[in-house]
């Protein structure tokens, strides 16, 4: 499910990470997207605290930092989000959907998906201005 308040995804949808930050390999728990994945990608503290609340501070500042180097979604359509991305160096495009449901597409061109925390979707992406097709299948 994409999320979305006055049509702006609350979660970014799409965003590069250095491949320093995400192990590809490793899967995570459940919580891992927003305790380890997100704080990680937007070098912020954690986001859930121990006692498993939401750091809503911590959360909105990261939204706002992935967001604002995210993808620009300039088309969303039934099943399929499309936009461009500015990417200052080659990376990881992050995708916050499901890996086994989705189909990446960079510049035209269809790409191999990898598997992100043992269920998201992510893929190779090299540094320039893509635009980017995401289809839900």
């Amino acid at each position: 499910k994409l999320y979305l308040i006055e049509n702006k995804p609350l979660l970014p949808v799409a965003f590069v990470a250095n491949k320093s930050v995400l192990n590809l390999n490793e899967n995570y728990p459940g919580k891992a997207y927003l305790n380890e994945i997100f704080p990680k990608a937007a070098d912020c503290d954690d986001v859930i605290l121990s006692n498993g609340m939401v750091n809503t501070e911590e959360l909105i500042s990261a939204v706002e930092k992935l967001n604002a180097s995210g993808i620009k979604i300039t088309d969303i359509s039934g099943s399929k989000i499309s936009g461009t991305i500015d990417v200052t160096e080659d990376g990881i495009l992050f995708i916050s959907l499901p890996y086994e449901d989705t189909q990446v597409k960079i510049d035209g061109k269809n790409v191999q998906e990898v598997e992100i925390a043992g269920y998201l979707c992510g893929a190779h992406i090299s540094a320039g201005t893509r635009k980017i097709e995401i289809k839900l299948h």
